[in-house]
């Protein structure tokens, strides 16, 4: 009040000496802003008029009230908040004292580790502690995190199965109640009154929005966590207030998953997910962590180039069978059966120096002694390939996946890319495109595999992996992320490349 009194003095004081348009006087009438919206906002704290206070504090932040004074005002307004809400949801546990649950316990055990951010204690707490007892509990707090790829927002940007994975495991064959809830960890609630000296306003790309899924894999996925093939049991839709969900699962139904995600991809930052259950064993919550892929790769299908290889239903061994004709302009991506990953090319498989053609990056001629110890003859590989979509059934492209060989070719490099249909053979493909925007296929590859006495591939010829959609009017970016047995080299085609 007193800097506010000193400020209206020396703005008055300027006006009567022309000084009105001086920098020092224009600082000091954003001083004034700032000390008009701290008065009303400390004036409504006082009043204990909370959604005035809310108002106040948005204010605040308009006028860039220093973020220290401002932090001090969001944690009395949380506290307050936190207060209420502990006596909402004890009262209507309370007025329930049954074994069964309800997604009131969701609510009041989110609110309880929020009281645990802010380090808020107290007789209600103890009292929300107490009431909530005679139920088994399970809570992990992780984050969304760039640097470990796991910021990547929802299901429709093609990576949401890349997110954190909790897996929920349920003793018995009985259907079990959960009550599970997801609270934001916000820098802003994690500081305390006492100690907010020169804190910095909070960072633009931690989350704001974030929705919470429990699904189940639909048949088996060796590779551990969500599949490819899964179904959507529950989900709290995405918005910035706390996650509460409250349902029963079937054993013999799992295994089940928790999957928290941001609606963005890209933002960051700490949440708490909890999961109550009835009784006081049988039920488990941990992180999971699927196995590590070998490569993922982005790339992006050209519009009206590119296409299928065939439609779907065609007899592609018939005679007069011919492939798309702008198929050979997909993306590709050559992989090597056996690779060198120090020197990253396509490691020496035997002592003929013509196997192996004039590469963009030609490996340096070597010897027997620079031979692997043990070739690699064969490796088990799936490949998983995701894009962007609109969300709804009605609104996924159909995509599908071909693994070809190059034939011997004394007119090309069979190394730099997939060569015309009658120079090519097809080792697999999925059966059919598939309206999705994420499919899966099970690969083994041979270096066997297409050669023959004459005219046939060579031991060392790569693979190539050709991601396609089934309309080529379409476009858009896509993942191609690769699993393998088998220590291989995977590389994306260089559209330069392709043109030598």
């Amino acid at each position: 009040i007193v800097a506010r009194q000193a400020a209206t003095s020396l703005l008055k004081t300027a006006a009567q000496l022309g000084l009105a348009s001086h920098p020092i006087v224009g600082k000091a009438q954003m001083r004034m802003t700032q000390l008009d919206a701290v008065v009303r906002a400390d004036a409504a704290k006082n009043a204990m008029q909370y959604d005035k206070l809310r108002k106040c504090i948005s204010v605040m932040r308009q006028c860039q009230v220093p973020s220290n004074i401002v932090l001090q005002y969001e944690r009395l307004l949380l506290l307050s908040e936190v207060k209420e809400e502990l006596q909402r949801t004890i009262r209507l546990v309370e007025a329930e004292p049954g074994p069964q649950l309800k997604l009131h316990h969701a609510e009041l055990q989110a609110t309880l580790d929020i009281c645990v951010l802010i380090n808020f204690e107290g007789a209600l707490v103890t009292k929300g502690q107490d009431v909530l007892s005679r139920f088994g509990k399970c809570t992990v707090p992780h984050k969304f995190s760039k640097r470990e790829k796991s910021a990547v927002g929802r299901m429709e940007l093609g990576r949401w199965r890349d997110n954190p994975q909790m897996q929920i495991r349920l003793a018995g064959q009985e259907p079990r109640t959960v009550a599970i809830s997801m609270i934001r960890n916000a820098t802003d609630e994690i500081k305390d009154a006492d100690d907010v000296e020169g804190v910095e306003d909070e960072d633009e790309k931690e989350f704001d929005s974030f929705g919470l899924h429990v699904v189940r894999n639909l048949g088996s996925w060796s590779l551990g966590g969500v599949g490819v093939e899964y179904e959507v049991v529950h989900v709290a839709n995405y918005d910035t207030n706390t996650k509460t969900l409250c349902v029963t699962l079937d054993p013999n139904q799992g295994p089940y998953f928790l999957v928290p995600s941001t609606y963005m991809e890209g933002e960051e930052g700490w949440f708490t997910v909890s999961l109550l259950y009835e009784g006081k064993e049988g039920v488990s919550m941990a992180l999971t962590y699927p196995t590590q892929p070998m490569c993922k790769l982005q790339a992006e299908w050209p519009k009206g180039r590119g296409g299928p290889y065939c439609k779907n239903g065609a007899n592609i061994r018939a005679k007069n069978f011919k492939v798309g004709k702008t198929w050979l302009e997909n993306p590709q991506f050559r992989v090597y059966l056996n690779w060198d990953h120090e020197k990253g090319i396509p490691a020496k498989t035997s002592t003929n120096s013509n196997s192996i053609k004039d590469l963009p990056s030609k490996p340096p001629n070597v010897g027997m002694d620079d031979m692997p110890a043990e070739l690699i003859k064969e490796a088990k590989v799936t490949v998983v390939l995701s894009c962007e979509s609109a969300g709804g059934e009605d609104n996924q492209v159909s995509m599908g996946m071909h693994l070809m060989r190059n034939k011997q070719c004394q007119f090309f490099n069979e190394h730099i890319e997939v060569l015309a249909q009658r120079y090519h053979m097809l080792v697999d493909r999925t059966p059919n495109y598939i309206a999705k925007n994420e499919i899966s296929a099970s690969f083994v590859l041979r270096d066997s595999d297409g050669v023959l006495e004459k005219g046939g591939c060579m031991n060392d010829f790569p693979f190539f992996i050709v991601p396609s959609l089934y309309d080529k009017s379409m476009s858009g970016k896509f993942y191609l992320t690769v699993y393998s047995d088998q220590p291989i080299g995977v590389q994306i085609l260089d559209p330069e490349e392709r043109k030598q």
